[in-house]
């Protein structure tokens, strides 16, 4: 029989309490991913611990919606201790980890039934609108926090050649 790949027409993430189930679909079936091939494992555990974060921050907030953010980040690293009798040990997340996968989590709070108004998500974007801010007030400066060029740098006129250097003006 010949080799025949399926290409996947969309994806979907199934949360089920503090666990969360990858999902790919094609034109003949829905496939639950269990592990990944070689080639695929550092994708595959990035997605993992995002939807390990987006799955315990969602839960968190199933159960008490007037968490703030900050109480939010505290209880998803507190669920590292927690074992559920006969499963998997939980994964060890760390708190830059909600902010640093922010935009995904807050996508998938914002997507849950009851949840688009809560006060964690609201703190949640605040939080990366000023890590944005943050991050681009460093590019400007060339990253010394303070917005001066050192003497002799490269991207001072037309002539700069690094793409990743801001000219000034």
């Amino acid at each position: 029989r010949p080799l025949v790949r399926l290409v996947p027409s969309e994806w979907s993430v199934e949360y089920d309490h503090l666990q969360a189930s990858v999902w790919v679909s094609t034109a003949t079936a829905d496939y639950r991913l269990l592990s990944p091939s070689v080639e695929y494992e550092p994708l595959w555990t990035l997605l993992v611990r995002r939807t390990a974060l987006a799955a315990r921050a969602i839960a968190l907030l199933l159960e008490d919606g007037s968490l703030s953010f900050k109480q939010l980040l505290r209880h998803v690293v507190g669920l590292n201790k927690s074992v559920e009798e006969g499963g998997p040990p939980p994964l060890k997340l760390r708190a830059e980890e909600l902010v640093a996968h922010g935009i995904f989590v807050a996508d998938q709070i914002s997507n849950t039934e009851g949840l688009e108004g809560c006060s964690a998500l609201a703190g949640l974007r605040q939080e990366l609108e000023q890590r944005r801010k943050r991050e681009a007030r460093e590019a400007e400066g060339g990253g010394n926090g303070n917005g001066a060029h050192g003497e002799g740098e490269e991207g001072e006129g037309e002539g700069a050649q690094d793409p990743h250097k801001r000219q000034r003006r």
